[in-house]
């Protein structure tokens, strides 16, 4: 199974065009969704009895909410309900800045549908990934360019339930992290922290946040672990659809033996086919009896098996997420149809570029265009130091060198033709040496005495492109402003939400710009001071 290839085509492109080839593996138009479709197909399918589960685990997990949570706790009991739903990481401080649009996208996609069809309501639900074990990725963010935090200690077992220790929240006292402090406190879980400081950004908005690693919501991963308990079984349905997908396009995850964990507080392990009728979790071993519904709570789904659980359990007409999310959903077409579930709406999230006021109108001060902000750091710093110092005259003056030097064989060959290969060699070096060596000592001199010029061009640069890469990559809210919540209320409340997925400051500033690769960047723009 290729898993990338330069060959294969690109998901985004296709999915972006509504092409052809994705027919086999997405039911809808990805350019225009048929929502009434889609909405109609999970209302006949969902089953009643499990809207009377998920409000449960809901409304016990909101002790208190917010007027409008109340009011969606309300309505999962009615059949004409829905949810949108998106998903993440429990990671420090909501970790990197697209945690943040992906609930954005939902909140605002989940209004305009309630505009479209009143008769129906629409939720948005946020999926807490409290299962995963990948600590390295939850324990960190970056609240300033070039400055990373990370939270002590080790964990093996589902972060979510991760104790916070009384000597860990001592990383909290740096004026980046103290926003932090009402959050993360000690005695309780990872996922509780996550969890109140998800309730305090997006409480109002009505946003619903779902931990299912519950034992009641669990027992409607029976299915999955039915055919799971026929080993195997569940493997093959995955594969059909992932064979399928990588005769085209590159395969985001791997299909395993066995596609769930065994969970406890402290592991999360794989589990292996051992022999006929058993199943290995590293040295022990259990039989397929152990399969049941009320035995759901101790596997955990792989990523594979995550998103069929969703669909299962709630009554979901829309995921959102990045390319790479939205690529493994592509892989579960033969899944879809072998447990007779409707394939939802998959989002693109929003994506943006957030530049704070000051840093941009220094860039602009310099006489940079807006549309210079997405130039290639080498490009900006050449164009300002071109105006203290002529690139142009420079490379001229070494042709004219040339055009000397070119006149020195003939006086040479009349000497001593021997001589000629002593001094090709040394043209060469000397060329070599004017037009690259002596250019960059120059170029790093000219940095070095012009260092408060370019500073604008650094302080933008490290905040379009932190770690060299994507500012909503690996930026916390917090880089933003001291004053996350106020970012997140700006968001909700100066923003309009078109049919793109696109987020569009209602008064749209003279700065906004748009990057050459507008499929990663579609909208930019600054925040208010």
């Amino acid at each position: 199974m290729p898993d990338s290839n330069s060959s294969l085509r690109s998901i985004k492109n296709d999915f972006l065009q509504n092409s052809t080839y994705l027919n086999p593996f997405y039911p809808h138009n990805s350019n225009s969704l048929d929502w009434l479709s889609i909405i109609s197909k999970k209302e006949a399918s969902y089953p009643i009895e499990n809207r009377k589960i998920l409000h449960d685990v809901l409304q016990k997990q909101h002790p208190n909410p917010t007027a409008k949570q109340a009011v969606h706790l309300d309505k999962l009991l009615d059949s004409k309900t829905f949810t949108l739903t998106t998903g993440h990481q429990l990671v420090l401080g909501t970790g990197p800045l697209f945690s943040i649009y992906k609930t954005l996208t939902i909140i605002h996609q989940a209004a305009k549908l309630q505009q479209e069809f009143p008769n129906y309501h629409f939720i948005p639900l946020f999926w807490m990934a409290s299962e995963d074990h990948d600590w390295a990725e939850a324990n960190h963010c970056y609240p300033e360019p070039n400055q990373k935090f990370v939270w002590p200690g080790e964990t093996k077992g589902p972060v979510g339930r991760r104790l916070i220790q009384t000597e860990e929240v001592k990383l909290l006292e740096d004026p980046l992290l103290s926003w932090l402090q009402p959050f993360y406190l000690p005695g309780i879980t990872w996922e509780q922290a996550f969890r109140n400081l998800m309730q305090s950004l997006w409480g109002e908005s009505g946003l619903l946040i779902l931990n299912a690693d519950d034992p009641i919501a669990k027992t409607k991963m029976w299915p999955l672990l039915e055919a799971e308990k026929n080993q195997g079984k569940l493997s093959d349905i995955l594969k059909q659809g992932t064979d399928r997908l990588a005769e085209h396009y590159p395969i985001q995850a791997n299909v395993r033996e066995l596609n769930f964990f065994w969970l406890t507080d402290k592991e999360r392990i794989p589990i292996k086919i051992k022999e006929q009728n058993w199943i290995t979790i590293q040295e022990d071993i259990i039989s397929q009896e152990y399969f049941t519904p009320e035995n759901a709570h101790h596997f955990s789904p792989a990523a594979l098996t995550r998103p069929l659980y969703q669909e299962l359990l709630l009554p979901n007409i829309a995921y959102s997420g990045g390319w790479g999310e939205l690529s493994y959903w592509l892989q579960l077409s033969s899944a879809f149809e072998y447990f007779q579930l409707p394939f939802p709406a998959l989002l693109p999230r929003i994506s943006l570029t957030v530049l704070p006021e000051n840093i941009y109108d220094d860039f602009i001060r310099l006489g940079f265009l807006p549309e210079d902000v997405f130039k290639v750091r080498t490009e900006l710093e050449d164009h300002m130091l071109n105006n203290q110092w002529s690139e142009e005259t420079y490379i001229d003056s070494i042709h004219q060198l040339s055009q000397v030097l070119n006149q020195f064989p003939l006086l040479i060959e009349a000497v001593e033709a021997s001589l000629l290969r002593t001094f090709e060699g040394e043209r060469i070096r000397f060329q070599q040496f004017m037009e690259d060596t002596l250019r960059k000592k120059i170029r790093k001199q000219l940095k070095n005495k012009f260092k408060k010029i370019l500073s604008p061009i650094e302080k933008l640069k490290d905040f379009l492109e932190p770690e060299a890469g994507l500012q909503e990559r690996v930026l916390n809210i917090r880089a933003i402003s001291s004053n996350p919540h106020q970012v997140v209320n700006w968001l909700l409340t100066q923003s309009t939400f078109n049919e793109n997925y696109v987020l569009i400051p209602k008064e749209v500033s003279e700065h906004i710009s748009t990057p050459t690769d507008s499929s990663d960047l579609p909208a930019n723009s600054k925040l208010p001071a």
